[in-house]
């Protein structure tokens, strides 16, 4: 935390606290985004910490499922959530979780574009 300058546009920070940056309780008006699209295959070593982490985990699962939850969380209970990421979610077993994820957060609209 010392070695983190919040004015210096190429600093890196092994974290992210939106309170202890910016000041932020409740979470960000809109979070946008465009997550990588990795495979599970190529997530096996850091398999067990995302297992810890998120509660949509899923052995086969991309990702981009992670980032849904994560930016979830760093919204407002009001706020919008805009991500570009694959549509594999909608109709596949590692998708179940997700699904039922964005249910709960009571998701306004999801825009699928194929």
């Amino acid at each position: 935390m010392i070695g983190w300058d919040p004015y210096n546009q190429n600093a890196v920070s092994p974290f992210f606290d939106p309170e202890w940056m910016f000041g932020l309780t409740q979470g960000f008006d809109i979070v946008i985004g465009n997550p990588p699209y990795v495979e599970a295959k190529k997530l096996k070593d850091i398999a067990s910490t995302l297992k810890k982490i998120y509660t949509v985990y899923s052995g086969t699962a991309d990702l981009s499922i992670y980032f849904i939850e994560q930016g979830l969380k760093l919204c407002k209970d009001s706020g919008l959530l805009m991500l570009i990421t694959t549509n594999k979610f909608f109709n596949t077993g590692y998708g179940k979780l997700v699904r039922a994820y964005l249910l709960k957060h009571q998701i306004r609209n999801i825009i699928d574009f194929e």
